[in-house]
């Protein structure tokens, strides 16, 4: 009895298997009869990818909307957008485009320092696979009753008393519009007139730096005072007023030393002030070695040659130089020193 039992057990699981068995090959026959198909990836399509804004005045702020429409059967996503100098870029219309939506990216454009004709240029990154990247233009013309080339000045590493030679052009004004005044903020420079054709619609400056200018990086403008459309032009002028007393180099590497032999670098002090500056003193810290200084042309230009002693300690070898000198800003100058010094070869020991 047990045995029957058990064939009817075992014959009932296989009856159950292959029913089970058919009906999955039945599901796979329908699911290939019906012709069910993937819907389409997103896909972004621009109504324009490039705009003309035509001629604005100087000091516009000009705003574009980019139109698109997701052509594709999954959601859009616009991912990342950047914009050009003076140009931001957001999103019309926040989350996910539907499939057959339309969404938008606002430019907006500043043309407060700039003139002529411009390019401006928007990225746009979205996760249509086909096209993840696309870049929209804006192109057109700023202009201005008073008008100043460059947009920015950048004048770099100057020094105290120093004329610039970098120009600033101002051009106009316009008919009924006069220049009352050019002038720069505060009192770290001065502008002198450079014209040698007396055109009095076209006025260029250089920049004469003070002679009491602070050391360290400034930003600055140029003022521009007008009776037209924009009373106040400011010209953004950028750089770094050098101290008067430099050192080149500004470290002294001595690379591998022989521990044997001494070796033999040089300094160039040079004073660019408007007064004398004397080295009352060198000295190395810690003593490693002599510091001799040379006058080229005294209160102008020294050089100071740095002997390293002989017979060093094997290792890394971090030091400097101390230069004194009668500078009231400038009383103390470190310059570091770095090398190795390794063993010297068996045949010269």
């Amino acid at each position: 009895m047990k045995k029957d039992a058990g064939a009817r057990r075992v014959a009932v699981n296989r009856d159950v298997s292959r029913l089970t068995a058919a009906v999955f090959l039945l599901a796979l026959i329908g699911c290939s009869e019906t012709g069910e198909v993937a819907p389409e990836p997103p896909r972004i399509t621009f109504q324009e990818t490039a705009h003309h804004f035509g001629a604005v005045q100087q000091g516009t702020t000009v705003v574009h909307d980019f139109l698109f429409t997701n052509a594709g059967g999954l959601d859009l996503t616009v991912d990342h957008l950047r914009g050009g100098c003076n140009c931001a870029a957001t999103l019309i219309t926040a989350g996910p485009i539907r499939p057959g939506a339309t969404g938008g990216i606002r430019a907006s454009c500043e043309t407060t320092n700039v003139s002529g004709e411009q390019r401006r240029t928007i990225t746009v990154h979205a996760n249509d696979p086909s096209r993840q990247v696309t870049v929209l233009i804006l192109t057109g013309e700023v202009t201005g009753d008073v008008v100043s080339e460059p947009a920015e000045l950048y004048v770099g590493h100057v020094h105290r008393g120093e004329r610039v030679q970098r120009e600033l052009t101002v051009r106009g004004p316009t008919a009924g519009v006069t220049v009352e005044a050019i002038d720069g903020e505060g009192k770290l420079f001065a502008l002198e007139r450079v014209d040698q054709d007396h055109d009095e619609a076209t006025k260029r400056f250089q920049l004469l730096i003070a002679d009491d200018a602070p050391f360290g990086p400034f930003a600055r403008a140029i003022r521009i005072r007008t009776t037209g459309t924009r009373p106040l032009l400011q010209v953004p002028v950028i750089g770094e007023v050098d101290r008067d007393v430099t050192v080149s180099p500004a470290r002294v590497e001595f690379g591998k030393i022989d521990a044997a032999h001494g070796a033999v670098r040089h300094l160039l002090v040079r004073n660019h002030g408007s007064g004398p500056v004397r080295i009352t003193g060198a000295e190395w810290e810690p003593p490693l070695g002599q510091a001799d200084v040379d006058p080229l042309d005294p209160g102008a230009r020294y050089r100071v040659g740095l002997t390293l002693s002989p017979r060093l300690p094997v290792g890394v070898l971090e030091s400097a130089v101390v230069l004194k000198t009668d500078h009231p800003e400038q009383p103390i100058i470190r310059v570091p020193v770095s090398g190795e010094v390794v063993a010297a070869a068996p045949e010269q020991r």
